[in-house]
């Protein structure tokens, strides 16, 4: 089995971390981890993605990875830029995203924002962002402590908004298997091969849209 190569890298946001598992003429991936998990997290599945050749990146304050400067923040949409900073020191102008919780979130987001570097996306128990409006952000707060106290989980997003969600993604597709939120660690076996084939056909039929693009 593939062993992951420590890796750090220099961007102009500070001093990136993260595990390398090489192949060579291979799809490339970029794993994001959850919140509080690291680059570490993804040492159960990556190395069953033979096919691919995979960097998990450690966001900053995770890992091995540098800390923002004491006087900026930790907002969701920090995380982009990121990301695009360490693409570019990878020197990939595109890539598969390989996203858990909250990376799933930063995937779907910049996918958005940069759709020009991204050939396909898997994310993982997130499709996107947590949305609520301004108006109804302390009635949410107030239920989350509710339910916490009563030791249920709080559904991260409606019904009807997961159906929205499903909708709004071109040539998307939903999986559901059994597990916890860490499914993708504690048994990482029975969605390698689905992640693998999916990301593989994505990356034939990017290249295939490419061309047609070219001789329109």
């Amino acid at each position: 089995m593939r062993q992951a190569e420590d890796i750090e890298l220099v961007t102009p946001l500070g001093r990136r971390a993260g595990l390398h598992w090489r192949t060579e003429n291979a799809p490339r991936v970029l794993c994001l981890h959850g919140w509080l998990d690291n680059a570490a997290s993804f040492i159960p599945l990556a190395p069953l993605l033979d096919k691919l050749e995979v960097f998990a990146l450690d966001f900053p304050g995770h890992g091995n990875s540098e800390h923002r400067h004491m006087t900026a923040r930790y907002h969701f949409i920090d995380y982009l830029w990121d990301v695009d900073a360490v693409l570019n020191a990878l020197q990939w102008e595109d890539c598969h995203l390989l996203g858990h919780s909250l990376g799933a979130a930063v995937s779907s987001v910049y996918c958005a924002g940069a759709p020009e570097r991204v050939r396909s996306a898997v994310l993982l128990d997130t499709l996107g962002p947590i949305s609520v409006s301004a108006q109804s952000s302390a009635d949410r707060l107030r239920r989350s402590l509710h339910k916490n106290r009563m030791e249920r989980r709080v559904p991260w997003c409606s019904a009807e908004k997961m159906k929205a969600r499903k909708q709004a993604i071109a040539h998307g597709r939903h999986e559901t298997v059994t597990g916890h939120h860490h499914f993708h660690m504690d048994e990482p076996e029975q969605i390698a091969e689905t992640v693998q084939s999916f990301i593989l056909a994505s990356d034939k039929a990017t290249d295939t849209r490419g061309q047609n693009d070219q001789t329109d």
